[in-house]
């Protein structure tokens, strides 16, 4: 008795984990999307004030985020040097393909930064501002909507991983 008791407890724990190790995604995705705003705000300082180069930006601001988004910004921001504007949408794909499991962007957010990167640093400084100002405003749009997926369906899965917890203990039994 003592043993089915604690086996519930562990499969019940364990679905709970689940769902929000699930849930936990969503807000992971809605972070790296505030980051990556960030990044494109400081971008537009950098290019339009100070005239830093694109490499040296990337690794400064990669000093700013934490997780995938650092690793990203770090490799691209290292392996620039010599890099032109046909490589750079590459380089950008390569750092996503190699930090995929600490990123929780969609396709989707990840074609509006490749759109951004396509065209980053091939343009005098208003055609940059304006790619910035259009990522921005993309990116900011995709955050939003993240923010509100997030919101309603964290509990969501945080709930379903109890509760599918407790229908295997109620199967099992």
């Amino acid at each position: 008795m003592t043993v089915q008791l604690v086996a519930c407890v562990v499969v019940v724990c364990g679905c709970a984990y689940l769902g929000v190790l699930f849930s936990d995604s969503f807000r992971k995705r809605v972070r790296q999307l505030e980051e990556f705003c960030l990044v494109v705000k400081q971008l537009e300082y950098d290019i339009d004030f100070l005239n830093t180069p694109l490499g040296e930006s990337l690794i400064r601001l990669s000093g700013m985020c934490e997780g995938g988004v650092r690793d990203v910004l770090k490799y691209v921001g290292n392996n620039l040097s010599g890099a032109g504007c046909v490589e750079m949408l590459g380089l950008w794909k390569k750092a996503f393909d190699r930090f995929e499991k600490e990123l929780a962007l969609t396709e989707d957010d990840k074609r509006i930064i490749f759109d951004f990167t396509k065209n980053l640093g091939c343009g005098d400084r208003t055609r940059e501002k304006n790619n910035i100002k259009a990522a921005e405003m993309r990116l900011n749009a995709a955050r939003e909507d993240a923010a509100v997926f997030a919101a309603t369906n964290v509990k969501m899965y945080r709930g379903l991983g109890i509760l599918a917890g407790i229908f295997i203990v109620i199967v099992l039994l």
